[in-house]
């Protein structure tokens, strides 16, 4: 019995690295959103009607390459939706197990490598079809029958890590075309920094991260191993790891064992390998190129010596000079977010204020700084906006131009009265759209050249302008001449990347990986042909130029991030560089010659012509997926909410839905416990602009009746009874989740109403009667907070109020009314990522006459258990400290990262009963950030010492799982 209990707590444990990964959803399109569908094999594309003809590309482009892309799997094309959103302005893809799915955001990245979107997307997404597919075979094939796709859900959560998956799908979108970020120099940089300084870190920290050095992502360390892999094997590798895992799920470690035996390689030795392979490439391209060109750093310009790696790592990017001593650049760290800051000519650098989500770079002219911020929209998840900023250095004040946009990339014109955007329009094409500079008005629009999407532009008088175009065949530069509207290329579409076009003393500069590294050219387009001229020579990579009064300056890379440099212009090498010649990278095109397929070569139709017809939201309402032969409750494990097991699992059997367009979700089951037969019912729909949730629940107990006499002595005793009759309760919860995100804060609204009925009986002396028992709060909830930077625990400043009431309706002569208010501040602790929080709490029962008190809301001093209560009053303090742990690996075992320290202290003045008493107790939460038995989740697992007023100490386990 003792070794059941055992396992049952290592799989509640581990439930929600699974059970949370593959429940998932991204968010709902906005209600007015009519959709149709397109058949194409063995795809259906779900999307909103007005995107037909890029909905068209997209079935055309996932039945040309999914034969392809799908072979070196060995997997079978499994039927699955796959839903367009483009009302956001954020570029992304996924594909889910439960319900199957994949779900992709059209709308392309403000700024790209020379791979189209739609391309892009198809490759890296329909490879993760093929290994969901793949690892639905042998074991997790019959378990499906018991689980349904929940099985291949926890196939890919609980045995396959997440670089592999990831570094896969890089590789699939590397291989099947002339581009990808496999053939990006950027993509590994950070690698190369670190190489070539000799500078090297553990395994589990090179997989799982560092609070306190820079690691690459789950992507680059996935690409990193599995192109080395495939280079010493063939394209079907994966498939014989990913047959191993479905046929022995049962053997611990069993990950690890089948890639040994499909590489034969370990883990660690692929990565020894790789360093091997990559490193001696990287030296022999440094000592080709010659002796880096000379910089001068204009900021934090110290570096350990060799070997060392910085704790300080960060980026400027986008940097602006508007005097010799005056630089502006967006600045982002460990230790603080995304924020403007300026830089003097002593290298000191002044915080200006935090930014939102910037798409593009910074751009400048007439005597202000000018960017675009993207921000979510009000409440739909699947819909976000631009906003474009100016910023006054002279003021320091920052304005808005135009609100609720599509606009990205700013340029703004020699005399500053117009500026250039580039506009993404929901339907797919791009367009450059000219703007009054005063008040954001529109002047004119002028279409993207070959159907691409425009990236940057620069204007170069008046009436001309240049700008990056990214087609079919890759990037190009293109010039438009606003009197006439036409577009000419002055550098044809190919295949490397082309970023922050920038033109001055008729030339123009940006920065390119063709010769392997990203490096700044200058390009002279009144040449025919146009000539080109590879300027710096950096050793990891230099980016975003800007050209002013002769000097050069831009962000040049190192393992301490990207810092802004000066130059001047006649320091530079001035070599003549060409287009056709570009760097081929050795492991990106042997792995193309292995598969032998590459997407670029397939010529898109124009108009493709798959019948289409309307998707109805309401014959689609209910999906289910997946179900289990035991009960339990999905938002209790995902949210490791297991205070009580059996509210979590117990004997008899659960239904699960999702539809396709994740608005209606619900969980229907049956479960045995305490000897009762009980009913679950849950629902949520969030479809329309108040999301629902409705949940009832049959037979866990029988109801009761409750009745209160006063004796003899005058005073009141109960006299509750149980009725022979089944105990429901039931719930609807209506509330609208406002975000209102935006200008370097983090914001939210939200407006709620709670009604909670059960029928337990309660007796009305007034009335004479017995009333089942009811429950309303209604409130209102307001938060705002600064982004958190990586180290923190909490953020550097916020606050947040909410206020609500709670009543019984139906029974107002047996239950009072209730008030509930609290406020909490954040602020900066004494030392770097440490943080206050502060905490105010409120709360009111007017109960004279009455017999019963209401359910509180305020929480109690920690270590207390919480009751009703007539008056609350109560404040708590928490200060947190994160203390880097060295990044220690116990073996297999644990891979220790960080240890978060929160001492509190809490108080409250309570009156019960007419009598009222002081609470408070002192104490720490104590949690340390691993990684357990190699699993890819973060983990933060530890304890609670609480110590009361009274002298009881409470001790109390804390676990939580962030899901990757």
């Amino acid at each position: 019995m003792k070794k059941n209990k055992l396992i049952l707590s290592f799989c509640l444990l581990f439930a929600p690295l699974w059970l949370t990964g593959q429940f998932y959803t991204v968010g709902t399109a906005p209600a007015r959103v009519r959709w149709r569908q397109i058949e194409a094999g063995p795809f259906k594309v779900i999307y909103p009607r007005e995107i037909d003809s890029l909905a068209q590309r997209y079935a055309w482009l996932f039945e040309k390459a999914t034969p392809h892309v799908m072979a070196p799997l060995q997997a079978k094309t499994p039927s699955l939706p796959i839903v367009l959103h483009p009302y956001t302005l954020f570029s992304n893809g996924m594909v889910v197990w439960a319900p199957k799915r994949m779900e992709l955001y059209t709308t392309p990245p403000a700024a790209s490598y020379a791979q189209n979107w739609e391309k892009q997307l198809v490759l890296h997404e329909t490879r993760h079809v093929g290994q969901m597919s793949k690892l639905s075979q042998n074991f997790f094939k019959a378990a499906e029958y018991f689980m349904g796709q929940q099985s291949q859900g926890i196939a890919v959560g609980g045995y396959t890590p997440t670089w592999i998956l990831e570094g896969d799908a890089v590789l699939s979108e590397t291989e099947y075309s002339f581009s990808g970020r496999g053939r990006e120099a950027a993509f590994l940089m950070p690698y190369k920094a670190y190489f070539l300084d000799s500078i090297s870190f553990s395994w589990d920290s090179w997989r799982y991260g560092s609070y306190k050095y820079h690691i690459p992502d789950r992507y680059q360390f996935g690409y990193f191993l599995l192109s080395t892999t495939r280079y010493h094997n063939r394209a079907e590798v994966l498939s014989g790891m990913f047959d191993l895992i479905t046929k022995r799920p049962y053997i611990p470690f069993i990950s690890r064992i089948a890639f040994n035996k499909a590489t034969g390689y370990s883990h660690e030795q692929t990565w020894a390998l790789g360093a091997e392979i990559m490193g001696s490439v990287w030296s022999r391209d440094l000592q080709n190129n010659g002796k880096p060109t000379p910089f001068k750093i204009l900021t934090d310009p110290t570096l350990p010596p060799r070997g060392k790696p910085v704790s300080d790592y960060a980026d400027y990017e986008s940097v602006i000079p508007f005097a010799p001593d005056s630089v502006y650049a967006l600045y982002r760290s460990f230790n603080r977010a995304s924020s403007l800051v300026r830089i003097d000519s002593s290298g000191k650098k002044e915080f200006l204020r935090y930014m939102g989500y910037v798409s593009g770079d910074l751009a400048q002219g007439g005597g202000k700084l000018y960017w675009t911020e993207v921000v979510p929209g009000l409440r739909w998840e699947q819909e976000s906006f631009s906003l474009l900023r100016s910023f006054d250095p002279k003021t320091n004040i920052m304005s808005t131009l135009t609100p609720r946009s599509r606009y990205r990339h700013p340029s703004v014109s020699p005399l500053g009265q117009t500026i250039a955007v580039v506009h993404a329009a929901v339907t797919g094409e791009s367009a450059l759209h000219l703007l009054d500079a005063e008040n954001g008005a529109f002047i004119g629009a002028y279409s993207a050249p070959d159907q691409g999407q425009i990236q940057s532009s620069t204007w170069a008088s008046d009436s001309l302008l240049y700008a990056i175009v990214l087609s079919d065949s890759g990037l190009g530069i293109y010039t438009l001449h606003i009197e006439t509207g036409l577009w000419n290329p002055v550098v044809p579409p190919q295949y490397r990347g082309i970023s922050r076009l920038h033109y001055a003393n008729g030339l123009l500069y940006f920065s390119s990986d063709l010769n392997g590294t990203d490096n700044i050219y200058a390009l002279d387009p009144h040449t025919v042909p146009a000539q080109l001229f590879s300027l710096t020579h950096a050793r990891d990579g230099a980016f975003s130029p800007w050209l002013r009064s002769d000097t050069l300056y831009y962000s040049n890379y190192s393992y301490a991030g990207l810092r802004p440099v000066s130059a001047p212009l006649d320091s530079m090498r001035w070599k003549r560089a060409h287009f056709e010649r570009p760097y081929t990278f050795p492991l990106a095109e042997e792995l193309s010659r292995q598969v032998g397929f590459r997407i670029d070569t397939v010529e898109v139709p124009a108009h493709p012509s798959y019948p289409s017809k309307p998707y109805s939201k309401a014959a689609n309402l209910f999906r289910i997926h997946s179900w289990a032969p035991i009960y339990y409750d999905v938002d209790r494990v995902a949210a490791m909410s297991m205070d009580k097991w059996y509210d979590v699992a117990s004997p008899g059997v659960l239904l699960l839905s999702q539809n396709t367009l994740s608005t209606a979700i619900g969980q229907l089951g049956y479960s045995y416990r305490n000897g009762f037969h009980t009913g679950h019912l849950k629902f949520t729909y969030q479809g329309w602009y108040p999301v629902i949730e409705l949940s009832a629940h049959l037979n866990e107990r029988k109801a009761m009746e409750y009745k209160r006499e006063r004796g003899e002595d005058n005073r009141w005793y109960s006299a509750n009874s149980v009725l022979d009759k089944p105990y429901y309760r039931m719930s609807a919860d209506i509330y609208i989740p406002f975000n209102l995100q935006g200008g370097g804060w983090v914001r939210g609204l939200l407006p709620r109403a709670y009604l909670s009925m059960r029928n337990d009986r309660y007796y009305s002396i007034e009335k004479s009667s017995f009333n089942h028992y009811a429950t309303l709060q209604a409130g209102v909830q307001y938060y705002q907070y600064r982004p958190m930077a990586m180290r923190s625990i909490f953020p550097r400043w916020g606050f947040g109020l909410s206020a609500y009431s709670i009543s019984a309706p139906s029974m107002g002569d047996v239950f009072g009314t209730g008030m509930f208010a609290q406020a909490f501040g954040y602020f900066p602790g004494l030392f770097a990522n440490q943080g206050l929080r502060l905490r105010a709490i409120w709360q009111q029962q007017w109960i004279e006459g009455k017999l019963y008190y209401l359910p509180g809301l305020a929480v109690w001093p920690r270590g207390y258990p919480s009751r009703a209560s007539q008056k609350h009053t109560g404040f708590t303090a928490d200060y947190a400290v994160p203390v880097w742990l060295g990044d220690l690996s116990l073996g297999r075992i644990l891979y220790l990262k960080r240890l978060q320290l929160i001492p509190f202290a809490d108080w409250a003045k309570i009156q019960h009963s007419e009598k009222t008493e002081a609470f408070y107790s002192v104490g720490a939460d104590v949690l340390f950030d691993v990684h357990a038995f190699r699993i890819g989740s973060p983990i933060s697992a530890g304890f609670r010492s609480a110590f009361r007023a009274d002298g009881v100490a409470v001790f109390e386990m804390l676990f939580s799982v962030k899901v990757q």
